[in-house]
């Protein structure tokens, strides 16, 4: 299994980031009513590197690493199955609380891999084996979209034309609606029904805005809404 000094070393990249984007969110929350967006351009994030590349002195490959000449060290290995878990859980945790603080500061994170399709994460020169290599590329993908899809967008990955991704977030950013709902029953004991509020959807200018507008109406209230920008549909 990993090391104490590995597993804080290989964290720390995720964590920084984790941080910067955290405090990005909040500062855009504080500028404006509204939708705000973030354009992350990043290969993602791996929760544990493969015992090829773990070695003691980074600057010194394969010095002190017995895994280092090995393609197949890690592989069917119960103790690195359990360590690549544990690191998950970690990398889903930091993850987790991005897109909290995205969510509450009503921002989303549009993931851009420039990468465009890959076989794998690893170079041969690495003399890692494709299943580890494949596994590393699904880990850094699926982290870039729990980003989006956990702060309602999306992320521009396996694409090798990155402006048609570009383009599609202009789009996505062009309009903004705010939907608003007022109850018809009386207030009592000056409490506020739980069934009254406003609700907020960026660039979806379709299925979502009519599906809200309909429970709206079924419950028996009014309800306004108001749009601001292009309101073009999401293709």
């Amino acid at each position: 299994m990993r090391g104490p000094a590995d597993r804080d070393r290989q964290a720390d990249p995720a964590t920084g980031v984790a941080l910067a984007l955290k405090g990005l969110s909040v500062k855009l929350g504080a500028l404006r009513e509204g939708r705000k967006a973030i354009v992350l351009v990043s290969e993602g994030y791996t929760a544990m590197l493969p015992p090829q590349m773990r070695d003691p002195i980074a600057t010194m490959p394969g010095l002190g690493n017995p895994s280092r000449y090995n393609p197949m060290a890690g592989e069917n290995n119960l103790a690195e199955e359990r360590a690549r878990n544990l690191a998950e859980f970690d990398l889903q945790t930091e993850l987790q609380l991005v897109f909290d603080a995205a969510n509450r500061s009503n921002t989303a994170i549009y993931a851009v891999d420039p990468r465009g399709l890959s076989t794998g994460e690893f170079d041969i020169a690495d003399n890692i084996g494709m299943r580890q290599s494949q596994d590393a590329l699904r880990s850094t993908l699926n982290s870039l979209q729990t980003l989006a899809e956990n702060t309602d967008d999306r992320a521009i990955i396996n694409r090798n034309d990155l402006a048609k991704g570009m383009a599609q977030i202009v789009r996505d950013s062009s309009a903004y609606y705010l939907l608003g709902y007022n109850s018809s029953e009386t207030p009592q004991d000056n409490q506020v029904p739980s069934d009254s509020g406003s609700r907020e959807a960026a660039g979806r200018a379709g299925a979502r805005a009519q599906g809200l507008l309909g429970a709206l109406r079924g419950r028996g209230g009014t309800s306004h809404g108001a749009a601001e920008g292009r309101g073009r549909r999401r293709k």
